[in-house]
């Protein structure tokens, strides 16, 4: 699941999503830092509202804590498994002190490949998109995502090569 990312290449932003609409959204910026450990950001995405087959008919997105790797690794069930360099993971912190990320707040099934936005500067900025996790919002499986600060120069190089 490592540098689970891929680019959709369109002749335009204009193509690919007109503002002929309210509460439209453009694009995000590409992150000029690394993640920082407990950041605030928002997911957002069209899959299910829950585990099961309960899926959105409007977009869905909620606030949620970036970890550190060290974080994640130790108070989630997914241990090492999360690749250091490629991987980030985002959730609600252990604020019961039990040892275990508290559940939630996390993306769900049909919101792979959607965006994890952080307001950097005032920029909306993305940080990851979501890959994978343990069902939804559970305790102790923190959202999984791709850490855009870490494939940035490929994202950068295919652009500037196509």
């Amino acid at each position: 699941m490592d540098w689970d990312a891929c680019l959709v290449k369109f002749p335009s932003i204009k193509a690919a999503a007109p503002q002929t609409c309210d509460n439209c959204f453009s694009s995000a910026c590409l992150p000029e830092k690394a993640p920082s450990h407990g950041e605030f950001c928002w997911v957002a995405g069209w899959g299910n509202k829950n585990e099961g087959f309960n899926l959105a008919d409007s977009l869905q997105e909620v606030g949620v804590n970036l970890y550190n790797w060290e974080y994640c690794t130790t108070k989630s069930v997914y241990g090492s498994v999360i690749n250091k360099e490629s991987e980030l993971c985002a959730g609600t912190t252990d604020e019961d002190g039990d040892g275990l990320i508290d559940g939630g707040k996390d993306a769900c099934q049909g919101d792979s490949g959607g965006p994890l936005v952080c307001n950097d500067g005032g920029k909306a900025t993305l940080y990851g998109v979501v890959s994978w996790g343990q069902g939804c919002a559970r305790k102790g499986s923190p959202g999984v995502y791709v850490d855009v600060w870490g494939v940035r120069d490929w994202i950068r190089k295919t652009i500037d090569e196509n």
